[in-house]
């Protein structure tokens, strides 16, 4: 076997200081790889209020109303973002707009469209439904406590609920009530 030479037999490497390695360009990450905001919900309820308390602000007496119109509306410079629902079989719509962020938040307002219902037909100001309602952002519900045996992890919201308060439609006046 022959011997290993010294390490005072080999010469030095030593790097050039012209010698650096060339910077790679930074790619802009595709659309699709971006990470991407919750998108927004928009929920709210509609009553039809009876005739027993027409021209008084109030829930008392009122029943939730299927099929109502409602629409958001939202002012964002020179466009503006318009989308509507129907309220389901228990008076809830809910709306999700898809090109609104959350700094356009403020700039929205639900209203009240119209009733399925010709006995009931006629859109009260309650919290705003005829001038329009400006949306407040609605906390998530708070998880259950559980014990650390039973521990599941808590999911966030999938995506940002505002609402706005009731909606109430009632009887024209001019409708003999019952």
């Amino acid at each position: 076997m022959a011997p290993s030479p010294s390490p005072a037999a080999q010469p030095p490497i030593i790097a050039s200081p012209a010698a650096k390695p060339p910077l790679t360009p930074v790619k802009p990450l595709p659309p699709s790889a971006l990470p991407t905001a919750k998108p927004l919900t928009v929920n709210g309820l509609v009553y039809c209020k009876s005739c027993n308390s027409y021209g008084v602000p109030t829930l008392i007496n009122a029943s939730r109303l299927p099929g109502a119109s409602v629409k958001l509306v939202c002012y964002n410079g020179k466009n503006s973002i318009v989308r509507s629902a129907m309220t389901d079989q228990n008076g809830e719509y809910r709306i999700t707009p898809k090109s609104l962020s959350g700094a356009d938040i403020g700039k929205c307002k639900v209203y009240l469209v119209k009733s399925p219902n010709p006995s009931c037909n006629v859109p009260t100001n309650f919290n705003c439904g005829k001038t329009g309602a400006l949306l407040k952002h609605v906390a998530p519900p708070k998880p259950p406590i559980v014990t650390p045996a039973a521990a599941v992890p808590i999911q966030p919201p999938m995506c940002d609920i505002y609402g706005v308060e009731p909606f109430i439609f009632e009887a024209s006046s001019k409708m003999p009530c019952p």
